[in-house]
C-alpha cells in the first residue's frame, strides 16, 4: 500500500463571512465593549489557514470617519479572534459614524490577504445639556410695549438627537409681566401684562431650558425705558409776582417750574415764553424769570405772561401756565406843575382866609409817590401874608393886605410827593393887590396961609392946594371945592388940580383977610384944610413967608 501524503500549499486567501460588516453602538458603552466579531475563513489548513486581522484605512464615504492608526481612534481589534472593542470613549456628537477596513492575512508563504469594510453607527444617548447660545440677555423695552408684543427669543441648543427641549421662566418674574412659548426650536418671551416703569425698572428673569432630564440656564436683563407718557405739569395755572420798577435789567423775578413723572429726556423740562415781550425772558432750564429792560410803571402797570413747560420725549407733551407780573410803582417822578407860573389879584380889603388862587401838580407815581402837599416851606410866603392849604393847593390871605405897603408878592411854593425820599418841584407865583379906595385925600396941613399982592390981576392963580391919596387909579381921583368962607364969590378952586383963581380986585383996605374952607373929595372919603388968605404987605411987615401951597 502505497500512501500518498498531499502537502497543502497556500494557494487559497481568506474569504470574509460577511461583507461589508456593519454595526452599532451607544455612545456612552465602556471601553473594551465588544463591538462587531469579524471573521474570515481560508480553505487552505495549518499555517496556510490560521488567520490575523487588522485595521486598515480606506476611502469612506462623506461625512463619514476614516479608520485612523492614531491612538484617538476609538475603536480596535483583537488581531486572533477578530473582534472590533471599543479604545476610546466615543461621542456622537462628534463622529457618527465610522467607516473603514479591515484585513485578514493568513501565515502562508506567500502570504494571503483579503479586505473587507466595515461601518460602525454610533447611537444616541441623552449625555448633553441644552446650552444657551449666549450667556447672559441684556435688551431695552420701553414701558408702553404692547401687551402680547415680541421681547426676546433665546436658543438652547441641544447635541443630542432627536432632543425636545422646553423653556420656562424659573425666577425673577415680577407681577407675572412676562410670558415664555417653546416653538421653532427657541423659547419666544412675551409681554403677558402692562409695564409701569414706575413700580419696576429692571427684570432679571432666570430662564430654564430642558430637555427633560438635562437643562440649562440663563439670566435675561431687561431695562424697563421711560415711555413719554406724563406731561409736565405746573404746580399752579396762574401765578401773580410783584417787582419794583427801579430794578436793574437782570433781576430775577421768579422761578416757576413744573414736574415730570417720567424720567430721562422724557422728564427734561425747557421752559419758554409762548409771547414775545421785549422786557422779560426766561431760563430754558431752570424757569427763572428776568428782566431784560427797564421796568416803567408808568407805561404799563402789568404783565402777563404764558409760559409753556415742554419735556424732551417723542412726543413731546406740555403744560401751559400764566405769570401775571404786577409792576410796582417806585418814586422816580418829580411832580410838575400845570403851569410854569401861576399869576393872581385879590383886593386889598379882602378878610383873612380869603383865596387867591389854586395851584394844581400832578405826579405820574401811585400811591403815596403820587400824592401830593403843598407849601411855602423852603420857598416865599410873602413874609407870612400867605398861606397854602396842604391838600388842595389853595393859597389864602393870612393877614390883612394893603396895597399902599405891597402892591405884588413875589411867591415860590412847592408841590412834594409822599414817596421815599419824597421828590419835589416848584413854581413862581405872583400875586397882585387890587387898589380899593381905602385912603382919603390928605392935605400937606390942616391949615394954610397965603399972601397974596393986593394988586394982583383979576384971574390970577392966587395959589395951588392940592391934597395926597395913597390909592391908585380912580381911587387916587380928586376932586377939589370951596365949601366954606367963599360968600360972595370971591375965589374959584379948580375941580381937578386945586388951582386957587381971584374973582375979583382984593381990597385989603376994606377987608384985610378972607377964610376959606376947602375940600378935597375921593368919593366917598374926604379931607378939608382952612386957608387964610392975607395982604402980602402985612407978610413983610411980619416977616411972614409966602404959603402958596402944595404944587
Amino acid at each position: 500500500m502505497v500512501s500518498v501524503q498531499v502537502v497543502d500549499v497556500n494557494d487559497n486567501a481568506p474569504i470574509f463571512v460577511s461583507t461589508p460588516f456593519q454595526a452599532t453602538v451607544l455612545e456612552n458603552v465602556p471601553l473594551g465593549y465588544s463591538v462587531l466579531h469579524i471573521q474570515a475563513v481560508d480553505a487552505d489548513s495549518g499555517e496556510n489557514a490560521r488567520l490575523e486581522y487588522k485595521l486598515i484605512e480606506m476611502t469612506p464615504p462623506a461625512g463619514v470617519a476614516p479608520a485612523s492608526g492614531d491612538s484617538g481612534f476609538p475603536f480596535q481589534i483583537n488581531n486572533s479572534t477578530g473582534w472590533i472593542t471599543v479604545a476610546a470613549e466615543l461621542d456622537r456628537e462628534t463622529v457618527e459614524n465610522y467607516h473603514f477596513g479591515v484585513e485578514a492575512r493568513d501565515h502562508g508563504v506567500p502570504v494571503m490577504t483579503s479586505s473587507a469594510s466595515v461601518s460602525i453607527t454610533v447611537l444616541d444617548v441623552n449625555d448633553n445639556n441644552p446650552t444657551f447660545t449666549e450667556k447672559v440677555y441684556h435688551l431695552r423695552l420701553n414701558e408702553d410695549a404692547a401687551v402680547g408684543s415680541s421681547v426676546l427669543t433665546l436658543t438652547a441648543v441641544d447635541r443630542d438627537v432627536n432632543s425636545v427641549v422646553t423653556y420656562q421662566i424659573t425666577s425673577g418674574n415680577t407681577r407675572n409681566r412676562f410670558a415664555i412659548t417653546s416653538q421653532s426650536g427657541g423659547g419666544l418671551i412675551t409681554l403677558a401684562l402692562p409695564l409701569d416703569y414706575k413700580q419696576e425698572r429692571q427684570y432679571v428673569l432666570t430662564v430654564t431650558a430642558s430637555d427633560g432630564t438635562r437643562f440649562d440656564t440663563v439670566q435675561v436683563f431687561i431695562n424697563v425705558t421711560d415711555a413719554n407718557t406724563h406731561r409736565p405739569v405746573f404746580q399752579s395755572s396762574h401765578y401773580t409776582v410783584s417787582v419794583s420798577e427801579d430794578k436793574p435789567i437782570g433781576t430775577s423775578i421768579v422761578t416757576i417750574s413744573a414736574t415730570d413723572e417720567d424720567t430721562g429726556e422724557n422728564a427734561r423740562i425747557t421752559y419758554i415764553l409762548d409771547d414775545n415781550i421785549p422786557q422779560f425772558r426766561i431760563d430754558p432750564d431752570t424757569g427763572t424769570i428776568t428782566t431784560l429792560m427797564e421796568l416803567d410803571y408808568e407805561d404799563q402797570a402789568s404783565y402777563t405772561l404764558a409760559i409753556t413747560a415742554h419735556d424732551n420725549g417723542i412726543p413731546q407733551k406740555s403744560d401751559t401756565t400764566y405769570v401775571e407780573i404786577l409792576i410796582l410803582d417806585a418814586n422816580d417822578n418829580a411832580p410838575r406843575f400845570l403851569r410854569d407860573r401861576y399869576q393872581g389879584s385879590v383886593f386889598e380889603d379882602v378878610p383873612l382866609s380869603t383865596s387867591v388862587l389854586q395851584l394844581s401838580a400832578t405826579d405820574r407815581d401811585s400811591g403815596l409817590n403820587g400824592r401830593l402837599l403843598y407849601t411855602f416851606q423852603g420857598g416865599d410866603d410873602g413874609d407870612g401874608d400867605f398861606y397854602i392849604e396842604p391838600t388842595s393847593g389853595v393859597i389864602r390871605t393870612l393877614r390883612k393886605l394893603d396895597r399902599e405897603n405891597v402892591a405884588v408878592y413875589s411867591l415860590r411854593a412847592f408841590a412834594v410827593d409822599r414817596g421815599s425820599p419824597p421828590l419835589k418841584a416848584s413854581v413862581d407865583i405872583q400875586v397882585t393887590v387890587l387898589d380899593i379906595n381905602d385912603n382919603p385925600p390928605v392935605f400937606e396941613k390942616d391949615e394954610f396961609d397965603i399972601f397974596v399982592e393986593e394988586n394982583s390981576p383979576v384971574g390970577s392963580i392966587v395959589a395951588r392946594i392940592s391934597a395926597a391919596d395913597p390909592d391908585e387909579g380912580t381911587n387916587a381921583q380928586i376932586m377939589y371945592q370951596i365949601v366954606e368962607g367963599n360968600i360972595p364969590e370971591v375965589f374959584q378952586l379948580d375941580l381937578l388940580n386945586g388951582d386957587l383963581t381971584a374973582l375979583m380986585d382984593l381990597d385989603y383996605e376994606s377987608r384985610t383977610e378972607y377964610v376959606i374952607v376947602v375940600q378935597a373929595t375921593s368919593a366917598p372919603l374926604v379931607s378939608r384944610a382952612t386957608v387964610h388968605i392975607r395982604n402980602a404987605h402985612i407978610s413983610a411987615m411980619l416977616g411972614i413967608k409966602l404959603i402958596v401951597g402944595d404944587a
